[in-house]
């Protein structure tokens, strides 16, 4: 049929993972879905799972804050975030407790 329409597929919407990837120039919601998905992250990893870290992104750029034991979990963090679609940068603003060690 010369008239068929396409009702539904591959389009992009607002469902597509593609749409939240992409970065707004304003810092709108793709950057808060770009911070949730690096938070769900850094939830799920093993070794990242019990750090409290804060996670801030404008314009697909993360920067993570907080305190942690070592520096392994520093660079564990740092790793975790690194790997979310959306994400161009990770700024390190993690601090290690002076004298900790496990």
């Amino acid at each position: 049929d010369e008239h068929a329409e396409i009702l539904g597929g591959f389009a992009e919407t607002s469902m597509s993972d593609r749409v939240a990837q992409r970065r707004s120039v304003s810092g709108g919601s793709p950057d808060e879905a770009i911070a949730d998905a690096v938070r769900r992250e850094l939830a799920r990893d093993a070794s990242t799972e019990a750090l409290e870290l804060d996670v801030d992104v404008d314009r697909g750029i993360v920067t993570l804050s907080g305190r942690v034991s070592d520096l392994a979990d520093s660079d564990n963090a740092l790793a975790v975030a690194g790997r979310v679609p959306g994400v161009v940068d990770v700024v390190d603003g993690i601090e290690v407790e002076a004298g900790a060690e496990r």
